[in-house]
C-alpha cells in the first residue's frame, strides 16, 4: 500500500516540476524527497520517471498515477471536511440570518429547544444563506422572504419597519414621517444590521450610511454625536431608543418586511419543537394588548 504522504510528495513533484521546488513547497529536504520518488516507485513496481544527469521527469505511467494521486488526495479531503462538518453538526447548530435582530430572538428558542447543543450564528444575503442550507453549512435560517425552493421548509416570523431616530431638534423632527427625499445628502448612523444596509444604500443613493460594526463604538457615536440613526420598529420593542431622539417611520415601499425562519424540508421534524417556539412567539407578538 502506497503511504498518503509519499502520494502528496509525488502530487508535488507532479505540479512543480522539479524536486528542488517541490522540496521547498514542502519544506523538506530534496534527498528525502528523492527517496520518496524511488519507494513510489518500488510500490508500484515500475518506473515511473525519465531520469538524465540533470533532471527528473515523469514517463506516461507516472502522468497516470499523478492524475490518480491527486483524485485520491481530494478525495481525502473532502472527506475530512465532511467529516468535521458532520460531527459539527451532531453537536452545534449554525443559524444563519439576512438580519441581526431576528438572531437576538432566536438564539434563546434555539436554546431552549437544544439544551445539548451550541448555537453559532452568522449575518449573510437570502441567496448565500440558501446555498449554505442546501449544502448542510447551516442548518437553519432567517430569509426576508418565502423561499421558493421546494427543498425548503419555511416559516413566517415577524415583520420589521423601518424608523429613522433623530435628535429632537433636528429639522426633520417635527415630521409625521419620513421618506427617501427627505433623507438626501444626510449621514446617518447605522450598525451592520444585514440586508437593510445595502438595500438602503441601493434605493437612497444620495444619503450616507456610516456603517459600524462594533456595538460599543456605535452607542458612544449615537450618545456623542446629532446624526440620525437607523431604527426599527422591532429594535426599539428590543429597548434600542437613543436618548432625547424622535422616531419617525420611513414611509417607502421598501421599508418593511417578512421575515421568514427556514430549515431542509427533510430535517423540518427535527426541529419541530423549535418552529412550535415560533409559532408561539409569532401569536405573542400579534396578539392585541390586553387581550
Amino acid at each position: 500500500m502506497i503511504e498518503l504522504y509519499i502520494l502528496e510528495q509525488f502530487d508535488a513533484f507532479a505540479r512543480f516540476g522539479t524536486l528542488s521546488r517541490a522540496s521547498r513547497e514542502l519544506h523538506i529536504s530534496q534527498p528525502a524527497l528523492t527517496r520518496s520518488m524511488k519507494k513510489i516507485e518500488t510500490d508500484m513496481g515500475i518506473a515511473l520517471f525519465y531520469r538524465d544527469k540533470r533532471k527528473l521527469t515523469l514517463n506516461d505511467a507516472g502522468k497516470v498515477v499523478a492524475e490518480y494521486a491527486r483524485r485520491i488526495l481530494e478525495d481525502e479531503r473532502e472527506m475530512r471536511v465532511r467529516a468535521v462538518e458532520t460531527d459539527r453538526r451532531t453537536h452545534m447548530i449554525t443559524l444563519g440570518s439576512c438580519a441581526v435582530v431576528a438572531v437576538n430572538h432566536l438564539v434563546p428558542l434555539l436554546t431552549q429547544s437544544f439544551r445539548d447543543k451550541s448555537i453559532l450564528t452568522e449575518i449573510a444575503p437570502d441567496d448565500v444563506l440558501i446555498d449554505r442550507l442546501k449544502n448542510h453549512s447551516c442548518q437553519l435560517a432567517v430569509l426576508h422572504g418565502r423561499p421558493k425552493d421546494k427543498a425548503l421548509f419555511s416559516q413566517r416570523y415577524f415583520s420589521e419597519q423601518l424608523y429613522i431616530s433623530l435628535p429632537e431638534k433636528h429639522p426633520l423632527s417635527g415630521k409625521n414621517e419620513l421618506s427617501a427625499a427627505d433623507l438626501k445628502r444626510l449621514s446617518i448612523l447605522t450598525f451592520d444590521v444585514g440586508f437593510w444596509v445595502n438595500l438602503c444604500k441601493e434605493k437612497m443613493p444620495e444619503t450616507s450610511f456610516l456603517i459600524q460594526t462594533d456595538v460599543d463604538t456605535m452607542n458612544e457615536l449615537v450618545n456623542a454625536s446629532t446624526l440620525p440613526v437607523f431604527n426599527s420598529d422591532r429594535m426599539m420593542e428590543d429597548g434600542y431608543i437613543p436618548q432625547n431622539s424622535v422616531s419617525l417611520k420611513l414611509a417607502e415601499d421598501f421599508s418593511s418586511t417578512n421575515y421568514y425562519v427556514a430549515c431542509l424540508e427533510s430535517e423540518k421534524i427535527r426541529y419541530n419543537t423549535f418552529f412550535n417556539s415560533v409559532r408561539a412567539e409569532v401569536f405573542s407578538m400579534e396578539k392585541p394588548q390586553g387581550s
